[in-house]
């Protein structure tokens, strides 16, 4: 993506120059996207304002998410139809298929007041065990709040591409490290998870009572705050590409990732609870970064497409 504005382009060119493996990462990101159209990068731009420095653009990409992403009213850029969403298909999605979303439960469980005796987490897992439906209904309503939860566009993948990680003892880390979820830390405390299962149709179901038409998309580098594990996927390939914790062996190891409208959760989308209680694996980013690239071009039958990092 070539910025239209020259200082906003100078300032991402400078981004890119900075030493730092993780700066240049997130330079990166914005440099190879492909996927943002001609009105959603006017659009960007026009919200991002003048921008000179690599730290201002920077910190006006974060304002640009958090108001037009995640807190802001009407409908997110990323599914605004106005602004040539990046969609997966132009012939749609099988409504009947399995979307797969982790969780964290930290900020919900803080907000749920339940049994004294027990922490929330347990006392959620006692109810769901037990199918105590008043009480796991009790918790999905704090949850689904909107002060509680926001509205930011979900990241989500397949089901049956996940059967590995689901079938594990510790699915937990793994789908972390598999979903690429760096900032999931649960090393100094663990971090309280849920397994959202649902179809294709419960997100379709929700975008019409919000009146969007495009409720699926392709992740972009305008739609999340900056972040080294986020990596674009070239336009021959409708999906996102999830950059895995862990080394994948070839192309055929990469984790298609779609951008959903929020959903209400219900009962019924609830699987599994459970904890990420360990540090994401521990790789070189470049060796990751470079790998996850090498898989991408084969992919997308696209030897141009990206840079290495040196």
């Amino acid at each position: 993506m070539r910025f239209n504005d020259p200082d906003l382009h100078s300032a991402l060119e400078a981004w890119r120059r900075f030493p730092d493996i993780r700066d240049r990462a997130n330079a990166d990101n914005f440099h190879f996207d492909e996927k943002p159209s001609f009105p959603r990068q006017m659009a960007y731009e026009g919200a991002v304002g003048p921008v000179a420095e690599p730290e201002a653009l920077r910190r006006a990409h974060i304002d640009y998410v958090r108001n037009f992403m995640e807190i802001g009213d009407g409908i997110p850029h990323t599914f605004d139809t106005a602004l040539g969403p990046a969609r997966l298909s132009e012939i749609g999605v099988d409504p009947y298929l399995k979307v797969v979303r982790l969780e964290a439960l930290t900020r919900p469980l803080s907000y749920w007041r339940t049994r004294p005796d027990v922490s929330p987490l347990q006392a959620l897992r006692d109810a769901h065990a037990s199918e105590d439906h008043a009480t796991v209904d009790g918790f999905l309503a704090v949850w689904n709040e909107s002060n509680v939860r926001d509205h930011r566009p979900a990241f989500a993948a397949w089901g049956h591409q996940l059967s590995d990680e689901l079938d594990a003892d510790d699915w937990a880390n793994r789908l972390r490290d598999r979903l690429g979820l760096e900032h999931h830390d649960g090393s100094a405390e663990p971090i309280p998870v849920a397994l959202m299962e649902y179809r294709v149709l419960d997100v379709l179901r929700a975008a019409t009572d919000a009146g969007i038409t495009d409720p699926i998309t392709a992740p972009t580098v305008l739609d999340i705050r900056p972040g080294p594990y986020f990596f674009p996927s070239p336009r021959e390939l409708a999906y996102g590409r999830a950059m895995s914790l862990v080394p994948i062996v070839n192309d055929d190891d990469l984790l298609a990732e779609m951008l959903h409208v929020r959903i209400p959760y219900r009962r019924d989308h609830l699987v599994r609870l459970g904890t990420i209680d360990r540090a994401p694996s521990i790789h070189d980013l470049r060796v990751l970064r470079n790998n996850h690239l090498d898989a991408v071009r084969i992919a997308a039958v696209r030897d141009d497409f990206g840079e290495e990092i040196a």
